[in-house]
């Protein structure tokens, strides 16, 4: 290989891992996402859509702390139409891979509005963010929540795609 190919793959790779290398959440960054979220129950019988609004804070590298507010619209089996809401406290670990961060965590909070008796749910999730650029991502991410007074077997599997960006 003469120098100037060489020179000139070591400067690409250079260019294509710079973007990388900065891709992912520091010590105290700060998170907001934005994101549509669908829940259905084990049946599939009964569905609802959202608006989900994150804020969430790093308290070291791989673990973030945060709140979720859900704001929504379901439709059930029977035809009835009912709004509702959700604030769920969560806690992510974060596995360091460059642009694709996965993480797994918990989740707990109040589920309530109109049509749906309130409740305590509690649960796991997990999902992945893609860096697009340093500090702005795509989110896929799912949760099994279930309301902790119930056999967590009934429990409704909420899954979420959106936009974040750390600041």
């Amino acid at each position: 290989m003469n120098t100037k190919k060489l020179v000139g793959a070591l400067t690409l790779a250079i260019a294509c891992a710079a973007p990388t290398a900065m891709a992912a959440p520091e010590i105290g960054d700060r998170e907001f996402t934005l994101s549509g979220t669908g829940t259905s129950d084990s049946g599939f019988d009964n569905t609802a859509y959202a608006l989900d609004l994150g804020a969430g804070w790093f308290t070291s590298k791989h673990l973030e702390w945060g709140l979720r507010q859900n704001i929504g619209v379901s439709n059930t089996e029977n035809g009835g139409t009912s709004f509702s809401g959700a604030t769920r406290g969560f806690l992510d670990y974060h596995f360091d891979n460059d642009q694709w961060q996965p993480f797994i965590g918990v989740s707990l909070g109040a589920l309530y509005g109109e049509n749906i008796s309130s409740s305590f749910t509690a649960g796991p999730e997990a999902g992945i963010k893609y860096y697009v650029k340093p500090k702005t991502f795509v989110l896929v991410s799912a949760a099994y929540l279930f309301n902790v007074e119930e056999s967590a077997s009934d429990g409704t599997t909420t899954y979420t795609t959106g936009l974040g960006f750390n600041f």
